[in-house]
């Protein structure tokens, strides 16, 4: 593009004013004007009419060299139309004004086609004026004051704007293709409805509450004041910083090209889609009050580090999307996420994912607040990078979730009323609370004051079987740090290499805190509260050598099994009976023995102690009801000292008369 001089009437000495004289024509005819002649350079140019005759002036001027005009003035003040015409010409101008009068639009016209290009020092469009640039062409101003008319740029056209393009004026920009605000200008909007595509690499200045009905790209820092309202079917911010202390409505919005978008205020509704960190390079979100409303559309949606590295910094006010999607989402995008949240709250009320599949990585980070999510998926089909890290605020998670990545919590509260499965890791140490109903993952470790909770809240997950590969609960010398509150659910260790059996019953005896159940390690509410006790076995010494079924799954048998059972129920089949006596007597009097050997007051030892504990459950099930028969032979089988006999005859005799009345279920 060539320089734009900005010139005048009289800009030049030799300047005169033309004027055209006849209906339709060329623009080089020498008899169309008044003083004959076509318009030389520096020539201003008048096209007026006044009345009901239409006129076309086509620009037939094409002999190679680019022709520098004055001011050309477009005017209709009657009922008919004036209109240059540029079919594949092109001009220069210092001055172009273009304006008509009511009440038919579009009376005062200049338009550009097959190719027409026109350089325009300053532009001035006003009521019932014209510019439409048609397809391969182009339309290169310096400055464009656009109080009114219509702007319509065809796709596939080029308009450019290197000063400042003003908007102020009516329905304008109607259907209009995309336009260029250079850096060394700048976008002013002073009127309620724009609807050009706008590039814009200037500054911004939007005046009123305005509507970009298509879409503005915009680079310029720029500050959205309260309590303006901007609605943009599109908004895609690709450098410099925005700060809303406004509203905002509507349609997607970008936040990419290293750019930053600053929610201080106000309120952002109605929007389908906010994409932080784009094709156009990485982008931040940063929000520290107002709110952020999506829940009118079923399907909006918030990405964070879409195809490439996003971040949402949440220190305050409130957010509620349907879907939110942090690194990568999907099919659409596989890029880098990174959500914090220190304060505020977080409610996603469909899907929250945190590395979506084949994404380069999620990660969420919440320091504080509240965050309520219908579903969590981690890790997306283990394809992708996944973290979780809590250290603050609360987290809560209606239904059952998947977390393939990694979860760290070292503080906070975190629930999820359902299950959460997956291949992942889970790690809770501080102060942090996790709560469950079920929870099987590959690594589970709680230490200091860390808990793992499993609860029942929505009464669906009794006898639910937790599953983990791993299972470490920190031990600073003979003391153990960390809780795992197994409630009325089950436990299976599916391990490889060496068996933790012997953590197990650290853990455990750590947790029977002498028959109250509320010490660290492995505890329980519900056995605290019925008398019960948590068994636990090798599943090779339970179930076979190659394992079984376990509470209704199948286990191998290089598995830990810990349920809760009664005191004596050796072999955790949820009876005690004359095969749990079998096992005890065959290590009574023994040392470095576990509950499946008959140690059921988890001190390593088999003696009366342990007699007792079977002794006085003996024929309570959870299943088929022990037998008369089964005391007899019990009786028939008791081994020395003789006081371990003499007291189980009178434990016996006592049971065998109450033994149906005995039976208990959980």
């Amino acid at each position: 593009m060539s320089a734009i001089p900005l010139l005048g009437i009289g800009a030049h000495a030799h300047a005169v004013v033309k004027t055209w004289v006849v209906n339709s024509g060329s623009w080089s005819g020498t008899f169309n004007w008044s003083p004959a002649g076509a318009p030389a350079d520096f020539d201003d140019v008048s096209l007026f009419g006044a009345n009901s005759l239409s006129k076309t002036v086509t620009y037939d001027v094409n002999d190679g060299i680019l022709h520098l005009y004055g001011t050309i003035g477009i005017q209709s003040a009657g009922q008919g139309t004036y209109e240059l015409r540029q079919p594949g010409t092109s001009l220069e101008a210092a001055t172009m004004s273009i304006a008509g009068t009511p009440p038919v639009n579009g009376r005062a016209r200049h338009v550009l086609t097959a190719g027409g290009t026109a350089f325009v020092g300053s532009t001035f469009l006003a009521d019932n004026g014209l510019i439409s640039v048609g397809a391969g062409s182009a339309y290169h101003a310096g400055n464009f004051t656009h109080f009114g008319g219509t702007l319509t740029i065809d796709p596939a056209a080029t308009f450019d704007v290197t000063g400042r393009y003003a908007f102020g004026g009516g329905t304008t920009c109607v259907n209009s293709g995309p336009m260029r605000i250079e850096s060394t200008g700048g976008l002013e909007v002073n009127a309620a409805t724009f609807g050009a595509s706008v590039d814009n690499f200037g500054s911004l200045q939007i005046s009123t509450n305005a509507n970009f009905t298509t879409s503005l790209t915009n680079r310029a820092p720029f500050t959205i004041l309260g309590p303006r309202v901007i609605t943009a079917e599109r908004w895609d911010q690709r450098a410099g910083t925005i700060t809303q202390f406004g509203e905002t409505h509507g349609g997607f919005y970008w936040v990419q090209g290293g750019a930053t978008w600053n929610l201080m205020g106000g309120i952002h509704t109605q929007a389908t889609q906010i994409a932080v960190g784009f094709n156009a390079g990485d982008g931040t979100y940063a929000m520290a009050g107002g709110s952020i409303n999506m829940n009118g559309f079923s399907t909006a949606r918030i990405i964070v580090g879409m195809t490439n590295s996003g971040s949402f910094l949440q220190s305050g006010g409130d957010v509620k999307v349907p879907f939110l999607y942090v690194g990568g989402s999907g099919s659409l995008g596989s890029g880098r996420g990174f959500y914090r949240l220190d304060a505020g709250s977080l409610l996603c009320t469909g899907q929250m994912w945190v590395g979506t599949e084949n994404a380069a990585g999620g990660t969420y980070v919440q320091t504080g607040g509240r965050a309520e999510v219908q579903r969590l998926i981690a890790n997306d089909l283990s394809t992708s990078n996944s973290s979780i890290q809590i250290s603050g605020g609360s987290l809560l998670i209606h239904a059952s979730s998947i977390n393939n990545g990694s979860w760290s919590q070292t503080g906070g509260a975190a629930r999820v009323e359902e299950f959460l499965d997956g291949a992942g890791s889970i790690s809770v140490t501080g102060t942090g609370s996790f709560t469950t109903s079920r929870l099987r993952q590959r690594a589970v470790f709680i230490g200091d004051n860390g808990r793992v909770i499993n609860n029942d809240i929505l009464g669906t997950s009794f006898n639910q079987l937790n599953r983990v590969n791993s299972l470490t609960i920190e031990e600073a010398g003979p003391a153990v740090r960390g809780t795992w509150n197994l409630d009325n659910t089950l436990l299976a260790i599916d391990y490889t290499g060496a068996s933790p059996l012997p953590a197990v019953q650290r853990y455990l005896t750590s947790g029977y805190a002498g028959g109250s159940w509320n010490g660290t390690g492995i505890n329980s509410t519900m056995v605290a509260a019925f008398g019960l006790a948590e068994g636990y076995a090798e599943a090779s010494d339970v179930l076979g050598p190659t394992g079984g079924t376990f509470n209704g799954e199948p286990v191998d048998g290089t598995t830990v099994l810990v349920r809760y059972a009664f005191y004596g129920d050796a072999n955790l089949d949820g009876r005690v009976n004359l095969s749990d006596f079998n096992r005890m007597a065959a290590n009574f009097g023994g040392t470095n023995k576990v509950w499946s050997q008959g140690d059921f007051t988890y001190d390593g030892r088999v003696n009366l102690d342990d007699f007792n504990k079977l002794a006085a459950n003996f024929g309570m099930s959870f299943g088929p009801t022990i037998t008369p028969e089964d005391w007899v032979a019990l009786a028939s089988a008791v081994p020395e000292p003789s006081i371990a006999l003499s007291s189980f005859g009178v434990a016996a005799a006592a049971a065998m008369s109450t033994s149906r009345s005995r039976r208990r279920r959980t």
